[in-house]
């Protein structure tokens, strides 16, 4: 098994802490699946490229990759909100320039 390959797992605990905050910013739970895997790619992303998952200043770079891969405007907006999601859930604030990002 190839591990360069192989997505980061988030511990079962802090995904359910993550549906946790899905729920309560009413994302409908039929658009939970695609919220949790733009977090695994948030993550695989931050480790593949040496990015703290943890540092706002993380989203912009991933959300440029996104948009090199071709992902579209809304595919990048879903991405963003499910990583304000997961800030939100780890008590970390944003700069309003963050906010802006996707706009």
């Amino acid at each position: 098994m190839n591990l360069d390959i192989m997505m980061k797992t988030i511990p079962k605990q802090e995904m359910v802490r993550f549906v946790v905050g899905l729920q309560d910013n009413n994302i409908p739970a039929d658009q939970h699946g695609y919220y949790k895997k733009w977090l695994r790619y948030y993550i695989d992303f931050c480790f593949k490229y040496d990015h703290d998952a943890m540092n706002p200043k993380s989203i912009q770079p991933f959300i440029f990759k996104l948009r090199e891969k071709k992902q579209t405007r809304t595919q990048q907006n879903q991405a963003y909100h499910a990583v304000l999601i997961y800030y939100k859930i780890n008590g970390i604030r944003l700069n309003r320039h963050l906010i802006e990002l996707t706009r």
